[in-house]
């Protein structure tokens, strides 16, 4: 019944911390995650040591980065990332076969 209020009351207390005051003040009390923009995740540290962004080759410039698989095994690598094919690079192999 008091939704629109209660987000109202929310909003104004949280706009007025950054991020991290906001992690400090509430981590471990209150169940939140912070809105990330991509350069925040470029800078995130977990996110460099678990690998979770990775560079795709692009044969027509400089190479794409995508997020990576989160799923890791120690004994079983990911493999490298390659580029996706050209435009019907495999049509006219995939149309001779009979």
């Amino acid at each position: 019944a008091n939704r629109n209020e209660l987000n109202a009351l929310v909003n104004n207390w949280t706009r007025r911390h950054t991020k991290q005051e906001l992690s400090d003040l509430l981590g471990g009390m209150v169940p939140f995650g912070p809105v990330n923009t991509i350069a925040d995740i470029k800078a995130d540290p977990h996110v460099a040591i678990r690998g979770m962004i990775m560079d795709v080759p692009n044969p027509h410039g400089a190479a794409w980065q995508v997020a990576a698989n989160p799923v890791k095994f120690q004994m079983t690598p990911a493999p490298e990332p390659t580029a996706p094919p050209a435009l019907d690079q495999h049509g006219p192999d995939l149309l001779d076969r009979k």
